[in-house]
């Protein structure tokens, strides 16, 4: 547990020689929710409070120097397979008719059956 400014110096020292000397530092492990600078900055609740705000700058600083040392890594995503323009497109599903038309329809096809015939005004 830090208790002051010169043990939290050192330690920044210290974890900025482990980046260095790295050859390939990941960066969840330093700049992580759980990583070594979130276990770093829980030291400003032990420090007393006219030392927090130069612990806070020197923590500021570390997190600016960690973020220029381990750049985001990105993953390429696969190829995607070309298009061939030529073949036909996927016939669309048309949808269906509403419930209620159709249940119009029946009632209409029915009446006109027995010789009744519809108007639309």
């Amino acid at each position: 547990m830090i208790t002051d400014l010169r043990e939290l110096q050192t330690t920044i020292e210290d974890l900025k020689q482990e980046v260095a000397k790295a050859t390939d530092p990941d960066r969840e492990v330093y700049l992580g929710k759980k990583g070594k600078f979130s276990e770093l900055a829980q030291c400003l609740k032990t420090l007393l409070p006219e030392n927090r705000k130069d612990a806070g700058k020197m923590l500021n600083e570390l997190k600016l120097w960690l973020n220029e040392q381990l750049p985001l890594t990105t993953t390429l995503l696969p190829l995607t397979p070309q298009i061939d323009l030529t073949v036909p497109g996927a016939h669309l599903h048309t949808g269906h008719i509403h419930p209620m038309s159709q249940a119009i329809n029946e009632i209409t096809h029915i009446f006109e059956k027995i010789g009744f015939t519809r108007v639309r005004y």
